[in-house]
């Protein structure tokens, strides 16, 4: 018996559904996390000329992130892996 077995179809769709949004998203900046973008060139784009800083790049949870990023200006609670990518088995223990 596997554990798909021992939960109801429905069950299994919403932890799959939870699983895909809190999903792991790395984030690129160029001013050591103060701003970031979702892709290299993005955050190029967003530094402008400057760009001579060192590429430093960080995981957050997408759906963590999303949330967060509604109340403030910065990742914390968020940073991968999330305490809900934890508990729906997202990441290694």
């Amino acid at each position: 018996m596997t554990y798909q077995d021992a939960f109801p179809p429905q069950a299994l769709a919403q932890w799959g559904a939870a699983r895909e949004l809190h999903a792991k998203e790395t984030r690129y900046s160029y001013n050591e996390g103060i701003t970031s973008a979702a892709t290299e060139a993005k955050a190029r784009e967003d530094q402008g000329d400057d760009v001579a800083e060192e590429l430093h790049t960080f995981d957050v949870c997408a759906e963590c992130g999303r949330i967060e990023l509604e109340h403030s200006d910065e990742y914390e609670a968020s940073v991968w892996p999330c305490p809900t990518a934890k508990v729906l088995g997202a990441v290694a223990s």
